[in-house]
C-alpha cells in the first residue's frame, strides 16, 4: 500500500502530477498557502479511469480550477456524487484515506460506497474509528474546516 498512495498535497501541487494505474493521492481544495478546507481523493483504476472521491458527493462543477486542470490529462473520469459525510463534520481526510486504502486492496468503488448508509453521523463515526484504529490519530481542528491528523504525545 505504501507505494500505491503517493501522499497528501495542496490543490496547487497536483496540477502536473502523473498517476500510474492502481495508485492515488489525497489533495486539499485549498492551495498550500492556506490552512485547508476539504480533502478529496484521486485514484487511477486498472482501466485508466480517474476516480474522484469526495465525501460530500460534490459534482464536477464544485471542484477547484486546480483539480480540473489535473483531471484534464485523464480521458475518462468517474466522480462520486453520493454524499457520505455530514456537512458540519471534519472527517473528510479519514474518508479519503479509507477510500484509497480500500481501492488499493482491490475493493470496488461500489462496494466501498455500499458500506455507508444515509445516516451521516453513523458514517462519520465508522470511518473515524476505522482510521483511528489503524493510525491512532489525535485530532486538531481549525474553525469548521477539516482537521489534520497528528501523532499523539
Amino acid at each position: 500500500m505504501k507505494n500505491s498512495i503517493y501522499g497528501v498535497f495542496a490543490s496547487d501541487e497536483i496540477t502536473n502530477f502523473i498517476l500510474k494505474p492502481m495508485t492515488g493521492l489525497i489533495a486539499n481544495t485549498d492551495v498550500k498557502l492556506l490552512p485547508g478546507r476539504h480533502w478529496v481523493a484521486f485514484f487511477l483504476n486498472e482501466n485508466g479511469i480517474l476516480e474522484v472521491f469526495d465525501s460530500y458527493g460534490s459534482s464536477m462543477n464544485h471542484l477547484s480550477a486546480y483539480f480540473k486542470h489535473f483531471m484534464k490529462s485523464f480521458p475518462k473520469i468517474k466522480i462520486n456524487e453520493k454524499q457520505l459525510q455530514g456537512q458540519k463534520t471534519t472527517v473528510c481526510g479519514q474518508y479519503c484515506l479509507f477510500y484509497l486504502m480500500s481501492r488499493v486492496r482491490g475493493h470496488s468503488t461500489e462496494k466501498i460506497l455500499n458500506i455507508f448508509g444515509s445516516n451521516y453521523n453513523s458514517n462519520d463515526h465508522f470511518v473515524y474509528n476505522v482510521i483511528d484504529e489503524q493510525f491512532h490519530c489525535c485530532m486538531t481542528f481549525s474553525n469548521n474546516y477539516c482537521q489534520s491528523c497528528t501523532s499523539c504525545k
